[in-house]
């Protein structure tokens, strides 16, 4: 496993959701200076955007999605992680599914 640590953080947050990090803050993706200035909008995608980046990497090292939701203090469904996973690793053509 790599050094790097797999858990991400609630870019732009700080409390309550709807509350914008200080602009002095900083985590592991850098300075969060320009969040300070951005829509909530804006930063809820951020948010996501770091969520998705880490269930890929955290699948990639050959985590289970319950180590992934404990790992990664992740408030959703094991299956919901799986159904992410799934959009974001295959083309939508290779994801219709057949029901029997």
């Amino acid at each position: 496993m790599h050094s790097r640590s797999l858990s991400w953080a609630r870019v732009g947050y700080c409390g309550d959701t709807r509350d914008l990090a200080p602009a002095s803050r900083t985590n592991h993706f850098g300075p969060l200076s320009g969040l300070a200035k951005q829509p909530v909008e804006r930063i809820l995608e951020l948010d996501r955007n770091a969520r998705n980046e880490y269930l890929r990497e955290a699948r990639r090292h050959g985590l289970s999605y319950k180590e992934i939701k404990y790992r990664g203090d992740s408030t959703e469904a094991e299956s919901t992680l799986r159904g992410r996973h799934r959009i974001l690793s295959k083309p939508r053509k290779m994801r219709v599914r057949n029901p029997q």
